[in-house]
């Protein structure tokens, strides 16, 4: 089991969750999303960038997108949008950190 993010890790991932949802696009809403630790994924002082997962059903079947979010810690909301991720090789995946759930 790994340990809860800290306070302001969790704040953002709350924000971050609705956001990703959102920019999704689902046709039947997000039954969950998790999110990488933002103040672990700093791009400078300033910003971070992480992926997060949205999951949704459709039809009978478990699904997920993985959402780019760009954003501050010190912003209120952290982030204005979320956009969809595609992988290519050689770049980070979302198995790639631990994620927490929102």
């Amino acid at each position: 089991m790994h340990a809860a993010p800290n306070e302001i890790d969790a704040q953002a991932i709350e924000q971050l969750s609705s956001i990703a949802a959102r920019d999704a696009e689902l046709p039947s809403g997000a039954s969950a999303v998790d999110c990488w630790a933002p103040s672990e994924h700093e791009i400078n002082a300033d910003e971070f960038r992480v992926i997060c997962r949205v999951h949704f059903v459709q039809g009978e079947q478990e699904r997920f997108k993985d959402m780019i979010c760009i954003g501050d810690l010190a912003r209120d909301p952290v982030s204005d949008y979320c956009y969809q991720w595609a992988y290519y090789s050689d770049m980070p995946s979302f198995e790639d950190h631990q994620a927490y759930r929102a």
